[in-house]
């Protein structure tokens, strides 16, 4: 007869080599040896250099506009953007949370709550890195109400988003109206249609239906896909896997602010959450500005 057994070790990296021994019943002394070396896959960050004609590090422009250039190396896929004058305004990697919720990386700390079903089982393989799976019963994250999230005329919302299609399906939303009480907080919202148009809607006063703009190309079922919305206070556009959407609409020149939190994953409305996402949601950002298409290419 013999004995099946198992156990877990935690070796630190480097060569090792491990003995098991065994003894029968006669006393008779049986081993066997194996040797392995662990290792870290990728230990190294990305390389950033700065290319001409980037200015250089404490230099004085006397311009109206500086072109900004680099080159970006690594042994992996990687994605790159530029936190100018911080307007990067929230950054929900996934990869980085608690058992409450998901840290911000941005230099604002929007902290995002569980919500719903929502928790650290379902921090799942996202584009980079972890991503969040959202059930469409209940899943959401949620993010208290900041000054940081509004207050601006220009906007950018990102995302890396994997949809079961076939449902509408709210990405990031700050739109809550309610007739009967009323109430009038709609700012900005980023959803994809149950035909896979994506949806973007902002609002200059909170009140009306706001602007909506919808994509003349859809996203592909249960594939990654990079959605970029955009306003710069004169055009919206939206960027489908970098290549910009055929369809544009006029922007409001402001953008309105409300005392209300944000969701991602879901449209809380005063009266109930519609639209939850089905999926896996990755690297959700915010900007206060509206970036270029290299930006949104890079």
């Amino acid at each position: 007869s013999f004995v099946n057994g198992s156990t877990t070790i935690t070796p630190s990296v480097g060569s090792h080599n491990l003995t098991v021994w065994a003894q029968d019943a006669s006393e008779n002394w049986g081993s066997d040896t194996e040797y392995f070396t662990v290792s870290i896959g990728d230990s190294n960050p990305p390389l950033i250099i700065w290319d001409s004609p980037t200015p250089a590090n404490g230099e004085t422009v006397n311009e109206g506009s500086v072109y900004l250039n680099t080159t970006i190396t690594d042994d992996s896929d990687t994605s790159a953007f530029f936190d100018w004058n911080r307007s990067l305004v929230g950054y929900w990697s996934m990869d980085f949370y608690n058992a409450n919720g998901v840290y911000d990386n941005s230099t604002y700390n929007n902290f995002g709550t569980f919500n719903g079903g929502l928790g650290t089982n379902n921090v799942v393989e996202g584009k980079y890195g972890k991503g969040l799976e959202f059930d469409a019963v209940d899943d959401f994250l949620e993010v208290n109400d900041s000054d940081s999230l509004d207050g601006f005329n220009e906007i950018t919302i990102e995302a890396w988003v994997k949809p079961i299609t076939g449902k509408r399906n709210s990405i990031v939303a700050r739109y809550v109206y309610n007739y009967s009480i009323p109430v009038n907080d709609r700012v900005y919202e980023l959803d994809i249609k149950s035909s896979g148009e994506v949806q973007f809607a902002l609002s200059p006063d909170g009140t009306g239906s706001g602007i909506w703009l919808t994509t003349t190309n859809t996203v592909s079922n249960d594939t990654w896909t990079h959605i970029v919305a955009t306003s710069d206070g004169v055009t919206k556009k939206v960027f489908i896997n970098g290549e910009q959407d055929p369809t544009t609409q006029a922007a409001p020149l402001t953008i309105h602010s409300a005392n209300i939190p944000l969701q991602v994953g879901v449209w809380n409305d005063s009266s109930g959450l519609y639209y939850p996402f089905n999926g896996i949601i990755d690297e959700v950002r915010i900007f206060s500005r509206a970036l270029s298409p290299e930006e949104v290419n890079a």
